[in-house]
C-alpha cells in the first residue's frame, strides 16, 4: 500500500459518505411527508454506485469492524473493551484473544490498520469478520453487554 492509495481511497470514501448522507437525507425527507400524508413508509433505497465504490465501502467496512472488534478485546486503559465490565477477568478475555479468529483480527488491526509496518500483512479477510464464529462471539457478547 501506497501513500499514494491511502489518498485516493479517502478522497473515494468521502465522496461516497457524502452520496450516501444526501441519499439518507433524500430518503428522512420522503418518508416525512409520506407520514403527513399519511402514505406507508419506504424502507429500502435505491443506490446507484460504480465498481470502484463499492470496493473502497467493502474495504472501509472491513477495516471499521476490525478496528472494533479488536477494540472490544483490548487491554489498553483506554479502550472501550470487555475488560471494562465488572465480572469479566483479564483470564477470560486472555482466552478470548487465543480463539484463531479474534488473533488475526488483532494483529490485522496492529500490523496494517491501526500502523502500516514491514511486516506486511495485509487485512483480514472479509470472510472472518462475518464467520460462523466470530458472528456467535459477537452474539454472546451482546447477551452479555446488555445484562450488565
Amino acid at each position: 500500500m501506497t501513500v499514494s492509495y491511502a489518498v485516493q481511497e479517502s478522497l473515494v470514501l468521502g465522496q461516497l459518505l457524502k452520496k450516501f448522507n444526501l441519499l439518507l437525507q433524500r430518503h428522512v425527507m420522503e418518508n416525512n411527508l409520506a407520514l403527513k400524508s399519511k402514505k406507508p413508509l419506504k424502507a429500502d433505497i435505491a443506490i446507484n454506485i460504480t465498481g470502484p465504490e463499492l470496493a473502497s465501502a467493502i474495504g472501509a467496512l472491513r477495516d471499521y469492524i476490525t478496528l472494533r472488534i479488536a477494540n472490544i478485546v483490548d487491554s489498553h486503559h483506554a479502550a472501550l473493551s470487555l475488560k471494562n465490565f465488572v465480572g469479566i477477568d483479564s483470564n477470560k478475555l486472555k482466552k478470548l484473544k487465543e480463539i484463531p479468529e479474534i488473533k488475526k483480527i488483532l494483529s490485522s488491526r496492529n500490523n496494517w490498520i491501526g500502523h502500516i509496518n514491514p511486516r506486511f500483512i495485509g487485512p483480514v479477510e472479509n470472510q472472518i469478520l462475518y464467520s460462523e464464529k466470530i458472528v456467535s462471539i459477537l452474539n454472546e457478547l451482546q447477551i452479555v453487554a446488555n445484562m450488565k
